[in-house]
């Protein structure tokens, strides 16, 4: 079977796995094709093989669209923490069979030797990312709040102190995510292009075109754009701001 086929063959079973949960929908054909792509693309830039590459999708994919989105949703109150539970061990369980697929698929498990990761994780630019994250939170956050203001108005919303901190948190959790696959990526400007496009894909674009009814159409859209524009950004500095020694 060529490698278009077996990634073919593993967007299908995503779809599959999503259309259990949504039902049959043209968003989620969409939604798992970009998906499975945005982990393409970070498979061909990463050195390695085997299992290392696995952990690194897993944590890319499960923390970009499950870990940190469930997180938000159950502080707001868009989901009871029941439902958090569920939707996480769901997503846990989904991404971790994705990562193998997406691994099979471009025949890594077969490849020979490994390489050393060239990248150690530093808490500076860790730190600098997750305040970042939580600047570009609230600029993005602030500019698309009339087209979701009544949709929160019955939301209890965390006090300030608390939204920084877990803005803050949420930006942690991103850069922990994407550091086994960032430290695997040789060049700079691959590390800054494949984290922004895998940021904006997994954490934003991706899950929100899925049908959902705990959030409208239009709710969602809102989202999309606020997201992706943000999550572009901070999947590029991100990028940056790790492999700065490099330049």
């Amino acid at each position: 079977m060529s490698q278009v086929l077996r990634f073919l063959a593993v967007g299908l079973a995503l779809w599959a796995l999503m259309s259990a949960r949504t039902g049959l929908h043209p968003a989620t054909v969409a939604s798992a094709g970009l998906t499975v792509g945005a982990l393409w693309l970070a498979l061909g830039s990463m050195a390695g093989t085997g299992w290392t590459l696995v952990r690194a999708l897993f944590w890319l994919y499960a923390g970009g669209t499950y870990i940190s989105s469930v997180v938000e949703a159950a502080v707001f109150r868009v989901i009871s923490p029941e439902r958090a539970g569920w939707n996480l061990a769901g997503g846990l369980a989904v991404s971790f069979l994705v990562a193998v697929g997406v691994v099979w698929a471009g025949g890594r498990f077969q490849s020979a030797g490994d390489t050393g990761a060239s990248l150690s994780w530093r808490w500076p630019p860790a730190l600098a990312s997750a305040v970042v994250f939580l600047v570009l939170y609230f600029i993005a956050g602030s500019l698309i709040y009339p087209w979701f203001r009544e949709f929160y108005a019955s939301r209890p919303v965390p006090p300030l102190p608390a939204l920084l901190t877990l803005q803050f948190f949420r930006g942690l959790i991103w850069a922990a995510i994407a550091f086994p696959c960032l430290r695997r990526i040789e060049s700079r400007r691959q590390a800054i292009a494949v984290l922004a496009v895998t940021f904006a894909v997994l954490g934003a674009v991706a899950p929100l075109l899925l049908p959902s009814e705990d959030m409208p159409v239009r709710i969602r859209l809102a989202h999309m754009v606020e997201m992706t524009g943000s999550h572009v950004l901070f999947g590029g500095f991100t990028g940056w701001v790790f492999t700065r020694r490099r330049a």
